[in-house]
């Protein structure tokens, strides 16, 4: 449970800088920015999602 909840809180934390940073391209008014921001920030971010949303069983016969 403590690594979940760190791994959460590191989650929680990407997320706040992520947004930090579309917004400052956003209050500079640079399409190209925000574009880069995305894919940087939140395609990893989904992925990461994805790996806490899949069943455990499932990871332990990967693993």
């Amino acid at each position: 449970m403590s690594q979940q909840n760190i791994y959460a809180i590191a989650g929680i934390i990407y997320l706040l800088w992520c947004g930090v940073n579309y917004l400052i391209a956003e209050a500079k008014n640079l399409n190209t920015g925000t574009v880069i921001v995305f894919s940087i920030c939140f395609s990893p971010f989904l992925g990461y999602l994805y790996v806490l949303g899949m069943p455990k069983q499932e990871k332990e016969e990967e693993i």
